[in-house]
């Protein structure tokens, strides 16, 4: 819960304790506090906001980003991330509890991500951190469309493709015209990779298959 205390102060849940705000920096604290109320997930507005409820509009959790040039951020926490840029995207830590999904022109530069599926499609390098998805309670996973099936983590780059740790609630795809290093790979259904010159990864544990290739370069 004290993770969820950033999101709720920026998107103005209603309900939310000043306390929460206050300890927004001490998520520990915060998680204590909120334990206390009921999350209610809304859609629609002109709803009666009871006491002991803490009610937040998920409409308000969808940031699109889009740009000609380059995208650069700091940490994001949001239901839903698109991020499209015609060069560049550079971000810090991502929480999101549906999916993020990336598109540059150039280059993509991330810390951790923690999400319900991430796709990353990058023309140049993709690096990043610690990549991890699991199931959130806002998250709808009947019908959703992923960059490669049956994969919520797929990696697509032009060259190189270098990250963290990998946890996948499924599969894990990855696909790069230079080479790839992750760390251990942890997916519940399979891994893929392929690479256009070497592929090195930490330990690697797939519920089903492993799938791995690589070129001479």
């Amino acid at each position: 819960l004290g993770k969820l205390a950033p999101l709720l102060v920026r998107a103005g849940a209603e309900g939310l304790p000043p306390a929460v705000a206050v300890e927004q920096g001490d998520l520990q604290r915060a998680g204590q506090i909120l334990s206390e109320y009921h999350l209610n997930f809304a859609l629609g507005s002109n709803m009666v906001q009871r006491p002991g409820v803490i009610r937040l509009h998920v409409d308000r959790l969808i940031p699109s980003l889009a740009a000609a040039g380059s995208v650069t951020t700091g940490g994001i926490v949001a239901g839903l991330l698109q991020i499209t840029a015609g060069t560049d995207i550079t971000t810090g830590d991502i929480f999101a509890f549906d999916g993020v999904d990336m598109d540059a022109g150039g280059s993509i530069l991330t810390g951790d991500i923690a999400a319900g599926s991430i796709d990353l499609f990058a023309d140049d390098d993709i690096s990043t951190g610690d990549l991890t998805t699991q199931i959130f309670v806002l998250q709808d996973r009947f019908g959703k469309q992923f960059l490669f099936p049956g994969a919520s983590i797929t990696l697509e780059s032009g060259g190189d493709i270098s990250t963290g740790d990998i946890a996948s609630i499924d599969g894990v795809y990855a696909n790069a015209g230079g080479s790839i290093p992750t760390g251990n790979i942890d997916a519940f259904d399979f891994v893929e990779a392929h690479a256009g010159t070497s592929l090195t990864t930490g330990d690697i544990d797939s519920g089903d298959t492993i799938l791995l290739t690589a070129g001479s370069g």
